[in-house]
């Protein structure tokens, strides 16, 4: 390759050409992956490699594997998580002792000729030693014949003990049951507290289950309790049936405030006792870059009163409701009254 230098007078040096990458399906590092950065113990949502897919036909990915390098031991709570467009497309995985990899299946990621930006995200658990992590992905299963670009490598980052902030989510509140049908229904609530440092809440999704159809709720609108506007929104929820907000302006919240945040939401159809249940299904859903480390804080939902829907079904770590009948109003659209002659 071209080695980048100055030239005697003041030329620059030649610019290294692109890679070609050969195959159905290209794979190649994204331009704003994550450089070199030391990621502090508890961090979440941690952006650690990025990578772009793209094809000239039209394909579907199924999997992929991430495998992990560097002089390091992670923590057992280390999870790692596949996003697109910031919607989170997989449950968190683990890695495995043997191969140090992480595998993603049931994707049914859609890539064209468009380039789709994948990113790798971490919740690094309680790290308790220093040393360096890389991760790279190395495998792809799709509808492709031939794929290139792999592996795709990313940096190598360095690991640290020191802890970042905590945030913490609760259940508040009751809700009050919606009707079939309803506008502008609070179907959830819940409180966010920070702690250590300054947090300010970047996205947060949330998960939608119960007996209602997911398709039945649109339009979902979050609000600071006791304010006009919502501060996000979201039109529907995902795949995973989940509402992703992501916030065009961050909400702070300083250290040792408590907000309280409500849901609306429109209910395009659904059924009389249809149960309509609400919580944050993974830490890492809930981004909240903290102010003295600038990573995402370690994120609390088990308390007591937490919000991670362990025990939604008696409506203790969730918002919880059931759809009551809508009203029906019954009008007259016949001819008016008169008299009627005997034997008409």
């Amino acid at each position: 390759g071209f080695v980048l230098a100055w030239r005697a007078g003041g030329e620059p040096a030649p610019v290294e050409p692109p890679e070609t990458v050969e195959g159905d399906l290209k794979a190649s590092l994204a331009s704003d992956s994550p450089a070199h950065v030391s990621i502090p113990s508890k961090a979440t949502a941690v952006e650690v490699l990025a990578f772009n897919l793209e094809s000239d036909k039209d394909v579907t990915v199924s999997e992929i594997v991430v495998e992990k390098s560097g002089v390091s031991t992670l923590a057992s709570g280390f999870q790692g998580y596949i996003y697109v467009n910031g919607e989170r497309l997989t449950s968190g995985r683990s890695l495995t002792s043997d191969t140090r990899t992480m595998t993603f299946r049931n994707l049914s990621l859609a890539v064209d000729s468009t380039p789709v930006r994948v990113s790798v995200r971490a919740d690094m658990g309680g790290t308790t030693d220093s040393g360096t992590v890389a991760f790279a992905v190395t495998s792809i299963t799709s509808s492709a014949a031939t794929i290139g670009g792999l592996p795709v490598q990313g940096a190598t980052h360095g690991i640290s003990a020191t802890e970042v902030g905590t945030v913490t989510v609760n259940k508040t509140g009751s809700i009050t049951n919606p009707k079939v049908g309803a506008q502008d229904a609070v179907i959830a609530k819940f409180k966010v507290s920070a702690t250590t440092e300054d947090a300010m809440l970047e996205e947060l999704g949330l998960y939608l289950t119960g007996t209602v159809a997911t398709s039945a709720v649109e339009n979902w609108e979050l609000y600071v309790s006791g304010t006009a506007d919502p501060v996000a929104t979201a039109a529907n929820v995902s795949a995973k049936d989940i509402a992703t907000f992501l916030f065009s302006t961050p909400y702070e919240l300083k250290k040792g405030d408590t907000k309280t945040f409500e849901v609306k939401a429109d209910f395009n159809t659904g059924r009389t006792d249809d149960t309509v249940q609400v919580y944050v299904d993974e830490s890492t859903d809930v981004v909240a870059i903290g102010s003295t480390y600038g990573y995402g804080m370690a994120v609390g939902l088990d308390d007591s009163d937490g919000y991670d829907g362990t025990d939604c079904s008696n409506g203790t770590d969730c918002s919880s409701s059931t759809l009551e009948g809508g009203d029906i109003t019954i009008s007259s659209n016949g001819p008016a009254a008169r008299d009627v002659a005997t034997n008409a």
